[in-house]
């Protein structure tokens, strides 16, 4: 469901369809996103703002996972929709993890730990990305922060440099990975190294 999602967004940004999204695609849509969680039309998201925006999302997914589960579309989920859908995930896990696997070896990475996709760490998550992207830490993201930190999501996503980023630079570096940008990442595996070399 979650890499249906983010096709799903991919073909939205992708506004002209030629299977990539370029910097101006890329700006229309996260611009529409900023006026979206700005509810009072004061070019400011506020972390109450930015809060809303986040459950709001949660319960849209929630909606949709239901939807999808209920096969004969009744309202209801029986157990045996229920199992069905449980064990339609663990099959398509195995088969991006074995997959993963196997891009890995072949190109020397090792398969990262993954979260456990619970609404209450998506929305750790979210907030997370708001007090990176308030710059100045007041506690608001005006239009100049936003734009400033979607364009270095948008720089780290482009892995080969080309000003576009195609389906598959989306689907393994996209919105939902953000804690390498700025190097902070990196920074705190170093801290985190020498600590334990002490």
């Amino acid at each position: 469901a979650r890499g249906a999602r983010r096709a799903a967004h991919f073909k939205a940004m992708d506004a002209n369809g030629d299977g990539a999204i370029d910097a101006q695609e890329h700006n229309t849509a996260t611009r529409a996103r900023f006026d979206e969680m700005d509810t009072n039309g004061d070019r400011r998201v506020t972390k109450e703002e930015a809060r809303d925006a986040v459950w709001s999302q949660l319960r849209k997914h929630a909606g949709e996972r239901f939807t999808a589960m209920d096969a004969n579309g009744d309202g209801s989920v029986s157990r045996k929709e229920w199992l069905a859908k449980h064990d339609a995930r663990k099959r398509a896990k195995a088969e991006r993890r074995a997959s993963e696997d196997t891009e890995g070896r072949a190109g020397g990475r090792r398969r990262g730990k993954r979260g456990h996709g619970h609404h209450g760490h998506f929305a750790k998550h979210g907030m997370g990305m708001f007090k990176h992207a308030d710059g100045n830490g007041d506690g608001a993201i005006d239009l100049s922060e936003h734009e400033a930190f979607t364009g270095r999501r948008f720089g780290r996503m482009d892995a080969d440099g080309d000003g576009r980023v195609t389906e598959r630079e989306f689907m393994q570096r996209g919105h939902g990975k953000w804690g390498a940008k700025d190097g902070r990442t990196g920074e705190r595996k170093a801290r985190k190294g020498k600590r334990e070399r002490r």
